[in-house]
Order: structure tokens, then C-alpha cells, then sequence
């Protein structure tokens, strides 16, 4: 069960599916909130949201760029350009990038503002859509 009480946010799960105790839904709650915040964020094109066409990230137009340092590096910037713009509750600490076949992997490192605890999340960009 899903410790809400203590929770500094909670809220439906996304994708939303069956919880238990405390509704139909589950709830998610802080790190797990989160971390779907940021898929959304970095998974979402820049122009994309009608009526919110900043919302989102530029990964997306790095993706097809050769694999190399530089490249990970301009994803990196963005990806911590787009987390600081639309997740307030946490600022990027570290981020580590690797490349598996058509695969772009980033080890993200986080710090909530609210307590300064670190929590990891790992996101990654399919370049086979």
C-alpha cells in the first residue's frame, strides 16, 4: 500500500490503473510523480501541447545526430534546460549518457528541493521511434 500519508505529493498514477486502500486508482506519490513528470517533459516535442508550445524538450531534434560526445552533451543541456523549466520540485545533479545500439540512455540524478534527498530515474530515446 501506498504510503500517502507521509507523501509530499501524491496524485493518480500515470498510466492510470487499479490501487488498493485508497480508491480505484492508484496513487502515486513524490519521487514516482516525479518521474512521470519528466518522461511527459522529455518525451513531449517542443510546439507539440496546442496552447502550450514551449511545454516539452528539443531531445527530440538531437536524436538523429551522430553519437558522439558533443551530441550527448547538447541532449544532457537539454534535458536539464527542460527539468528546471517544468519540474519545480527538483534540480538535476548529475547525468550520466551512454548509447546502446539505436538506443540513447541518460542515468539521471535528482535532488528534491523540498527535503534535498537524491533519487535516481533512467530515461531513454528510442531512435527507432
Amino acid at each position: 500500500m501506498e504510503d500517502v500519508q507521509n507523501a509530499k505529493y501524491s496524485g493518480i498514477a500515470f498510466p492510470p490503473r487499479k490501487g488498493s486502500g485508497y480508491g480505484f486508482f492508484k496513487i502515486a506519490t513524490d519521487e514516482e510523480l516525479i518521474k512521470n513528470n519528466i518522461y511527459t517533459i522529455l518525451h513531449t516535442r517542443k510546439g507539440s501541447m496546442p496552447g502550450l508550445y514551449d511545454f516539452g524538450s528539443g531531445v527530440h531534434d538531437l536524436l538523429f545526430e551522430p553519437i558522439n560526445e558533443l551530441t550527448q552533451g547538447l541532449i544532457a543541456d537539454e534535458i536539464i534546460k527542460a527539468i528546471s523549466t517544468w519540474e519545480p520540485r527538483v534540480t538535476v545533479a548529475q547525468i550520466k549518457a551512454a548509447s546502446i545500439d539505436n538506443t540513447r540512455v541518460f542515468e539521471l540524478v535528482l535532488r528534491m528541493k523540498s527535503t534535498g534527498q537524491l533519487f535516481e530515474n533512467t530515461v531513454t530515446f528510442d531512435r527507432n521511434g
